[in-house]
């Protein structure tokens, strides 16, 4: 276990606002301003993607698989849990936590991320939607053919992911 003098405080690489806005009306917004792939269309369309009626500000960090401290390509079950996300927190971090995103902040950070790299892909950490056909997909924030986009990446528990990814969480303050 690392020593709490080791352990450090992340800066959020993001604030986003979420929730107040109907489903349908974040999606027309992401297919109105930036491309919307049809496999992130058809997560937004389906019954488990679900939005806040009240408004929160979220911080997101990106942290690369480098960070979460995996040194070879890792799997969907081995970071994208709540149980990893506790441990690595607890052994990483002082007075913060790291947070499964909630299925609305893929669509949010790509509203609210109009700065975003050329060429930078970011993972949404959340639980992923079954589209059917045991399809589960979790949301990238990323380019394709240089406009700025929301797609769907296919993320089975046994997904191998190599390591260039970023992968956003959520940042939480731990009170005590």
């Amino acid at each position: 276990m690392t020593t709490s003098l080791s352990k450090r405080v992340l800066i959020p690489n993001k604030t986003i606002t979420c929730g107040g806005v109907k489903k349908e009306e974040l999606l027309d917004r992401v297919a109105t301003e930036y491309r919307l792939a049809l496999d992130a269309h058809n997560m937004m369309i389906r019954p488990e993607f679900t939005v806040t009626d009240a408004r929160e500000t979220v911080q997101l960090v990106f942290l690369s698989f480098d960070d979460l401290k995996f040194t070879r390509n890792a799997y969907t079950y081995e970071f994208m849990t709540e149980q990893f996300c506790t441990d690595w927190s607890s052994e990483y971090l002082n007075g913060q936590k790291i947070r499964l995103c909630l299925c609305g902040d893929g669509a949010q950070l790509r509203l609210q991320y109009p700065e975003q790299s050329k060429g930078e892909r970011i993972l949404i950490a959340m639980d992923p939607i079954d589209c059917g056909d045991d399809e589960p997909l979790v949301f990238n924030v990323g380019y394709v053919n240089s406009r700025r986009s929301l797609l769907g990446e296919y993320a089975p528990p046994d997904r191998l992911w190599s390591l260039d990814w970023l992968i956003a969480f959520r940042l939480c303050d731990i009170t005590v």
